[in-house]
């Protein structure tokens, strides 16, 4: 306070308290339209908005949304962290897991397990350890760098390796962009930095330099000649962010009003005596009353004449609505259902859950079978195909792989396998795809139903070997013509 409140808190207390509540408010206000403010001239600055050049790269605005921005939102805002979880958990779960096609030899599939688990240049993850890593960054950041190689000290192992760089590691080059560009507008070497040095945001000094055969440059391509990725949060942050000081917002009007508990005012008769309310505290305000303390269970008497009035902090009754609205905007941008972003299951029911499902699955779908696998799970596999025969762990130079995304688990399981089992009595699908779409591999899948059977025949226990036949039969049975109309007998009579 400065003197003049000061002057003012000794004849008016409450007057002063009004004042620098005021004055909260009027900071928070500044800075949210400094902040505001800020963004905007971010863009006008890093943005070629507008402007033909000629090229693509020109044609939106560039380095709005940075990094750390990002990041910042993610680790502090919930929902933000929620979405790029619900994100990782469909599209990449527990591993994209890829399994050699039927006739390839046993050499490879075994060769293939091995690598997977010395697959991390840095030896920390596996090779789905790495998925997660490479993928998660590309949601975050919008793209990110798969670099290959090369790790001989193990014997019998393929020497490849995987090391996952993010935008940050650019740097150097012709142009300082740390990517050069051939004649044709195809990526020929990218330069990295070699190291961070002690912290997130120092880097060394030197570069490394790499073919474009080495490198992988994962990102969604959402237009043509669209050379860098863009961040899933793009569309969202600015929702989040506003949800972010909303509520900040809301606490320090809390708080504000929180601050007015109650107010006395004396009887001119008992004034000047020692009688309030609550119990007092060894503080004084500046005109010499009291501070006076309400406590639980208290029981106090009044003199006539007393007048205690109490702040009414004011419920904020669209606060429930403004948050489900801009969380609604926040996760549609991003490209997750509410549900899925926040977690409220309140207002759904099974139809209205499962419609908005299979939208997601299909756009999880998309994002793995056109971005995910054939930009970074194929080419890992060349690398490892391409090492393998050179060093004579493959006998042949390529080996046909198929990708097995992770299952979308059922949300009414006895329903989704009467509509696969009609489906493949009408011949609509087939028992192949069925399999793989619960994330599983066909032949491994069958190889292990035989061996069970065979086990269970062997032990004498061939009742247990197809309980499903058994449950189809009775269901078949309670359902044919003759069962149907003893039923309807019964119902008549």
């Amino acid at each position: 306070m400065n003197w003049f409140d000061r002057l003012v808190g000794t004849f008016s207390p409450r007057a002063a308290l009004r004042r620098e509540a005021t004055r909260v408010q009027l900071a928070e206000v500044s800075r949210v339209r400094a902040r505001s403010q800020k963004r905007y001239h971010d863009a006008r600055r890093d943005a070629s908005w507008g402007i033909n050049t000629g090229r693509v790269e020109d044609a939106i605005p560039r380095m709005v949304l940075s990094r750390q921005r990002v990041r910042r939102i993610v680790l502090t805002n919930p929902y933000a962290a929620k979405v790029r979880n619900a994100l990782l958990n469909n599209l990449v779960g527990f591993g994209i897991t890829g399994t050699p096609i039927k006739g390839t030899p046993k050499k490879v599939a075994e060769a293939w397990k091995l690598w997977l688990r010395h697959a991390d240049w840095m030896g920390r993850c596996d090779f789905y350890g790495l998925q997660e890593l490479a993928v998660g960054t590309t949601i975050g950041d919008g793209e990110c760098f798969i670099v290959r190689r090369f790790d001989r000290s193990r014997a019998g192992v393929i020497p490849t390796r995987i090391q996952v760089l993010d935008a940050d590691m650019l740097g150097g080059g012709p142009d300082g962009s740390g990517i050069e560009y051939d004649r044709d507008g195809r990526p020929s070497k990218y330069h990295f930095r070699e190291r961070r040095a002690g912290h997130l945001s120092a880097f060394s000094g030197k570069a490394v330099t790499f073919d474009a055969k080495d490198v992988i440059h994962l990102f969604r391509q959402d237009w043509p000649g669209q050379m860098r990725g863009v961040s899933v949060f793009e569309p969202a942050i600015k929702r989040f962010e506003d949800f972010d000081e909303y509520m900040d917002a809301e606490v320090v009007r809390k708080k504000i009003e929180a601050c007015f508990a109650a107010f006395i005012t004396p009887s001119e008769d008992s004034a000047a005596e020692d009688f309030g309310i609550g119990g007092e505290s060894d503080e004084t305000t500046a005109n010499d009353f009291d501070v006076e303390v309400l406590e639980p269970g208290l029981v106090q008497r009044l003199r006539p004449g007393d007048e205690v009035k109490f702040g009414e902090p004011k419920p904020s009754a669209a606060i429930s609505e403004f948050a489900r609205v801009t969380l609604l905007g926040a996760t549609a941008g991003a490209g997750v259902t509410y549900e899925h972003g926040t977690g409220d299951l309140s207002n759904v029911n099974y139809s209205s859950y499962r419609a908005g499902s299979l939208e997601f699955q299909r756009f999880c779908g998309r994002y793995q079978w056109l971005t995910i696998i054939p930009i970074m799970l194929d080419r890992i596999w060349d690398w490892v195909c391409e090492d393998a025969y050179q060093t004579g762990v493959f006998s042949k130079r390529y080996y046909e792989m198929a990708w097995t995304p992770p299952a979308f688990e059922s949300i009414d399981r006895k329903k989704d396998a009467e509509a696969d089992a009609l489906e493949m009595a009408n011949g609509s699908t087939s028992l192949r795809k069925v399999v793989g779409s619960k994330g599983e591999s066909f032949e491994d899948q069958m190889n292990e139903i035989a061996e069970d059977r065979k086990l269970l025949d062997q032990l004498g226990l061939s009742d247990l070997a197809r309980p499903a036949a058994k449950a189809s039969s009775k269901t078949t049975t309670a359902g044919d013509g003759n069962t149907e109309g003893k039923a309807d007998d019964a119902s008549t009579d």
